[in-house]
C-alpha cells in the first residue's frame, strides 16, 4: 500500500492560504506572479478561462495543457499561499491568484503497476480523514498517451467556502507525482471542463 500521507501531505490536499484582500483588476499579467499579489487576494473580475497550451512542468519532466495566461508563483509567494513545509515545487495560478494549479514531486517510490483503482479508492479514504463532508465528484484510473493515472474530483469544505479540487498522480523517474487544480465553488461551472481538459496531452519523457 502507498503511504498516503506522505504521498498527499497530513491535510491530504495542497492548503492554501485565503485571501486577505481584493484590489482592481490588471490586463496583463506578468511573467511571475509574487508576494504581495497573494497578499492583496483574488480578484473575481480576471477568473475568466482563456486558451490552453502545451507546456513543461516539473522542472522539464512532464507536459500538459495550461491556460496561456496561468504564470508560475515566485517563491516569496508560494511560502505565503502555501505555508506548510511540503509546499508544492511549482504552482501557476490566473492573474487573479484565485484558480491554481500545483505541482509537487514526492520522495515516494510509485510505478505504473501500483496506479490502480485501489489507488484511487485509497486517495478518496484519505482525503476524506481531513475533510469527512468532501463530496466525490469522480475517481478512478486513466490511461493517457500510454500512462495510468490516478484521479480524485471533490469539492472540499474550507472556511468560508467550497474548493473545487481536481487531482492527478503519476509516476515520474520512479516517484510519485500529483498535480491539484483548484477553484472555489463559485468558479466551478466556469473551470471544471478546463480543468478536466489539461492532462489530455500528459507526456512524460
Amino acid at each position: 500500500m502507498i503511504r498516503l500521507i506522505t504521498l498527499l501531505g497530513a491535510g491530504g490536499l495542497l492548503l492554501t492560504r485565503p485571501a486577505l484582500a481584493q484590489q482592481p483588476a490588471t490586463v496583463t499579467p506578468p511573467d511571475t506572479l509574487h508576494l504581495q499579489q497573494v497578499l492583496d487576494g483574488p480578484n473575481p473580475g480576471l477568473v475568466l478561462p482563456g486558451k490552453l497550451a502545451v507546456r513543461k512542468v516539473l522542472g522539464g519532466r512532464a507536459r500538459l495543457l495550461l491556460p496561456v495566461d496561468f504564470q508560475p508563483l515566485d517563491r516569496a509567494a508560494l511560502e505565503v499561499k502555501y505555508p506548510r513545509d511540503d509546499r508544492p515545487q511549482e504552482v501557476y495560478s490566473d492573474a487573479a491568484i484565485s484558480v491554481n494549479l500545483a505541482f509537487q514531486q514526492k520522495p515516494v517510490a510509485l510505478t505504473q503497476a501500483q496506479i490502480t483503482p485501489a489507488l484511487a479508492e485509497q486517495l478518496l479514504t484519505s482525503i476524506r480523514r481531513g475533510f469527512p463532508t468532501a463530496k466525490d465528484y469522480g475517481h478512478g484510473v486513466k490511461t493517457i498517451n500510454g500512462r495510468k493515472v490516478a484521479y480524485l474530483e471533490v469539492l472540499t469544505q474550507a472556511t468560508d467556502t467550497k474548493v473545487y479540487n481536481l487531482m492527478f498522480v503519476t509516476d515520474v523517474n520512479g516517484r510519485a507525482a500529483i498535480a491539484t487544480f483548484n477553484c472555489t465553488e463559485d468558479q466551478v461551472k466556469r473551470w471544471q471542463p478546463v480543468a478536466r481538459q489539461m492532462l489530455n496531452p500528459l507526456q512524460v519523457p
